[in-house]
């Protein structure tokens, strides 16, 4: 019998449909072609998070870099007089808004993880290693 394809989809994967005709009706098969399991669509999203992750924190860095060399006449000063620099909309709003999403990309990705710090142990007398809530 002659075989046709109906329809190709990619919702969960390319799906093959093909066609058989016979005594008047169609019969139809499904087979999954080149498709991908939840767990590797999971993992291509998250390698793709990082990914924007990574170029979006090159970017940032050359913004940080831009804004303080255009700030380095105010900065010298400040940090020879007082050991600090204060600077309002240092970066500017589309930096933050930038940062912010870069963020919740990792964050859906399920790339971040809770911040670890050290601290002494005097019952143990060494250091621990602990989770800190929000950093």
């Amino acid at each position: 019998p002659p075989q046709g394809v109906l329809s190709v989809t990619a919702k969960k994967g390319p799906t093959v449909r093909p066609y058989f005709e016979g005594k008047g009706k169609k019969t139809m098969r499904k087979r999954k072609v080149g498709g991908m399991s939840k767990e590797q669509q999971q993992e291509q999203a998250r390698q793709k998070a990082f990914q924007a992750a990574q170029e979006a924190a090159a970017a940032q860095l050359d913004a940080v870099k831009n804004a303080v060399h255009l700030a380095r006449n105010e900065i010298k000063p400040a940090l020879e007089k007082d050991g600090f620099y204060v600077c309002d909309n240092f970066l500017g709003k589309l930096s933050a808004n930038q940062m912010l999403a870069e963020a919740k990309d990792l964050q859906k990705a399920g790339l971040l993880q809770l911040g670890e710090s050290t601290r002494w142990n005097e019952e143990l007398n060494k250091p621990e290693t602990y989770q800190k809530e929000n950093v």
